[in-house]
């Protein structure tokens, strides 16, 4: 196996980062919604109650995805760091994604989605170099 390139040690510790700071909101999230909204949005029972029920178990519920999703940044950027061949599949796959959504958002108005955009087509074009592919699948 090559040595790693700069660029792709960058991306598998901003993976992990991103992982690790997506698990403690996901943690977050679940242990408010587990305790209550109260403070965030009061007295929302008294006007509609069934929104303080849903609120509890969107909030739990989108906790725990943030939770599995922040598991599987950390673990595809710690496979990026080691230069398995599966991430650079991955990677390859989360930001051919990534590129579409931000085109959709682009589409519809949202120009904030410029900048993602440019960076995921930038990070797309650096992986398919001959260095980088030769570092994951050789």
């Amino acid at each position: 196996m090559s040595a790693r390139p700069l660029l792709v040690s960058i991306i598998a510790l901003l993976t992990i980062l991103s992982g690790v700071i997506v698990l403690a909101v996901g943690v977050f999230t679940i242990c408010l919604g587990s305790t209550g909204w109260e403070g965030l949005v009061s007295n929302i029972g008294d006007w509609f109650p069934i929104l303080e029920d849903i609120s509890y178990s969107l909030a739990v519920g989108s906790g725990i995805a943030m939770v599995i999703f922040g598991i599987l940044l950390f673990l595809v950027g710690y496979a990026l760091w080691i230069g398995w061949s599966v991430a650079w599949y991955i990677t390859v796959i989360l930001y051919i994604i990534s590129v579409v959504m931000a085109l959709i958002v682009l589409v519809t108005g949202g120009y904030v989605a410029a900048v993602p955009l440019i960076i995921s087509v930038l990070i797309l074009f650096y992986l398919f170099t001959p260095k980088v592919k030769n570092f994951f699948l050789s």
